[in-house]
């Protein structure tokens, strides 16, 4: 033992010094933050929404030419459009309630007050 230790073998505890069998390697570490993850979720609804412009239908398909009234089709895409304004407002509304009912969380509290 005193000579393992004389030769760097072991150190002054009596454990043994390990004797270049290991080889260095690279790590890499990623550390993702949520404003990453919403970044992305706004960078998709942009493509989202450019998407459906350039979908658009033209207006001589949505508008009659002739009488300027509403076609079948501008019926429905006004129909779709109102659609995905009534579930925005909905997700909305739910995100607040969620926010509430966290809040009142934080106290500890067992019941919620009728608002």
């Amino acid at each position: 033992m005193a000579a393992q230790r004389a030769m760097g073998l072991m150190d002054e505890d009596g454990l043994k010094i390990a004797q270049g069998g290991g080889r260095a390697q690279e790590v890499e570490i990623q550390l993702v933050d949520d404003e990453d993850d919403e970044e992305k979720r706004k960078e998709r609804q942009k493509a989202a929404e450019e998407k459906r412009r350039q979908n658009a239908l033209p207006t001589w398909h949505t508008t009659s030419t002739i009488s300027g009234e509403k076609t079948a089709l501008g019926v429905k895409a006004d129909e779709r459009s109102s659609n995905d304004a009534i579930l925005a407002a909905l997700d909305a509304q739910a995100k607040a309630a969620e926010a509430k009912a966290q809040s009142y969380d934080t106290f500890g509290a067992s019941t919620y007050p009728d608002s």
